[in-house]
């Protein structure tokens, strides 16, 4: 896919993870792992040893490879955001695994770029609403996970007009 894109003039962000890996009806079989996945920092190291870090080698400075998108909307499956079809965990959780493996994917490739689609303003924007704060900052992705290497190049947000623009 990578190859053809490049024959096309087209660049692509690789997306690993969305909101979608706790949504409830994949079943409590496949929500129960990826909540653990998330919860657990041996599995997520596992993930990262055995599956993130080979993929990084694998693709390596493709061309047409433009960034890493590590969640898509990771605060629908968030204590703080969380929407009615998923299940949930903390930011806490989402901000560790995000800065652990941007951490791994900078190490494994030092080129390159590594972002989060965010579901709204309200996670990537400190304002005076109760729940709305930058979770994604360089501190605040250090501070959950430990990995100075693990945090964002440049932010995604996602806009929804039903939503307003009130933060």
């Amino acid at each position: 896919i990578l190859d053809m894109a490049w024959e096309n003039n087209v660049s692509l962000i690789v997306c690993l993870w969305s909101f979608d890996m706790l949504r409830t009806s994949s079943g409590s079989t496949i929500t129960n792992r990826a909540k653990a996945l998330l919860e657990d920092s041996t599995l997520t190291e596992t993930y990262i040893q055995n599956a993130l870090i080979p993929m990084v080698e694998a693709l390596g400075d493709h061309p047409a490879l433009q960034a890493w998108e590590i969640f898509n909307e990771p605060e629908g499956m968030s204590n703080e955001f969380g929407w009615s079809m998923t299940q949930h965990t903390a930011m806490s959780n989402i901000q560790r695994f995000i800065n652990q493996t941007a951490g791994a994917i900078h190490r494994t490739n030092p080129n390159a770029l590594v972002s989060n689609g965010a579901w709204s303003f309200n996670a990537l924007a400190q304002t005076s609403h109760s729940k709305s704060k930058n979770y994604y900052s360089d501190e605040e992705l250090i501070a959950a996970g430990g990995d100075s290497l693990g945090t964002l190049d440049f932010y995604m947000v996602h806009y929804y007009e039903t939503f307003g623009t009130d933060l």
